[in-house]
């Protein structure tokens, strides 16, 4: 795990970093060579800056799996209005999480407010550009739920 994020911070900067400095030289190579290849970039656990930087450079859409908007919850993982609008206006998609960290009330989150934060961002995204993306958590202890 620690080698994957170790990676992963060569090519931007995640979510929990208090200074995103966006896509490094080296991200803008790999997301070049992902498209060429045909992988999906998903930006789930990545910075603002980063995240938009990514949609920008790829010639393909980009997704975040699993994250919520951050208007409706605000924690590092989940999505400012800039980033949702840009996600979708390069038809990218979002996949709603369902990981307690991201929802608002956590584990005591209700369906009617999970349901109404996905009908307002249909209104920021549309409908073609939203799924679900569980992050399920399921039996992991609380030190590692806790986590971004």
């Amino acid at each position: 795990m620690r080698a994957l994020l170790a990676a992963a911070a060569l090519l931007a900067t995640g979510c929990a970093k208090a200074e995103d400095a966006g896509l490094t030289r080296m991200g803008r190579e790999v997301v070049t060579e992902m498209n060429r290849l045909g992988i999906v970039i998903d930006m789930s656990h990545a910075g603002e800056r980063s995240t938009l930087e990514a949609i920008d450079a790829s010639a393909r859409p980009v997704t975040v799996s699993h994250a919520n908007p951050k208007a409706w919850h605000d924690c590092p993982r989940n999505l400012s209005d800039a980033v949702l609008k840009m996600l979708a206006g390069r038809g990218g998609m979002l996949g709603f999480s369902l990981y307690p960290h991201h929802l608002q009330g956590g584990s005591g989150c209700t369906l009617q407010d999970f349901c109404e934060m996905v009908a307002r961002t249909v209104d920021v995204m549309g409908i073609d550009n939203i799924g679900i993306g569980s992050d399920l958590c399921q039996d992991q202890p609380h030190r590692i739920v806790e986590r971004t």
